[in-house]
C-alpha cells in the first residue's frame, strides 16, 4: 500500500510538472507571435507622400518651397515649387526614419542639383541641404 501511494504521488508530480511546462511553452510561443507581428509592422516604409512646406536660408535670403511627393514603397518622386517654377524631385528614398531626395533646378543659364538628407517624425522633417555652395539646414512640415 505504501509503495502504491508513493508511485501515485510521484506520477501526480510528473503530470503537474509536464502540465506546467506545457503552459510555459504555450505562453512563450504566444509572446513570440506578438514579437513577429510587431517586426512585420516595422518593415513597412515610412510614409512621406503628400504636400510638404520646406524652408531654409540661402545667400538670397529665406526660402519657402512647396514639394509634393508621390511614394511607391520605399521610393518617391514629385515636384518642388520654388516660387519661380516647378522642378522635379528625383531619387527620393526612405530608410527607417531617414529621407533622401534631390531637386533638379534648370533655370536659364543656371543648372543645379540640390540634395536633401534628413529625418522624418510624423509630419515634421529636418536635415541638411547640400548644393548651394554651403550646406544649409532645412525643415519641412507636411500639411496635406
Amino acid at each position: 500500500m505504501l509503495r502504491s501511494f508513493y508511485l501515485s504521488e510521484r506520477c501526480s508530480r510528473i503530470v503537474v510538472c509536464m502540465a506546467l511546462a506545457g503552459v510555459v511553452a504555450l505562453a512563450a510561443g504566444m509572446g513570440s507571435v506578438g514579437t513577429v507581428d510587431a517586426a512585420q509592422e516595422d518593415t513597412s516604409p515610412l510614409d512621406v507622400a503628400g504636400k510638404w512646406y520646406l524652408t531654409f536660408d540661402s545667400a538670397m535670403g529665406p526660402m519657402n518651397w512647396v514639394a509634393v511627393f508621390e511614394q511607391e514603397g520605399d521610393t518617391f518622386a514629385g515636384t518642388c515649387d520654388i516660387g519661380m517654377g516647378q522642378y522635379p524631385v528625383t531619387e527620393g528614398r526612405v530608410e527607417g526614419d531617414k529621407i533622401v531626395f534631390n531637386v533638379e533646378l534648370d533655370m536659364p543659364g543656371h543648372e543645379m542639383l540640390l540634395s536633401f538628407e534628413g529625418t522624418v517624425d510624423g509630419d515634421e522633417a529636418s536635415g541638411i541641404l547640400v548644393g548651394m555652395g554651403d550646406d544649409q539646414e532645412w525643415t519641412g512640415t507636411r500639411k496635406e
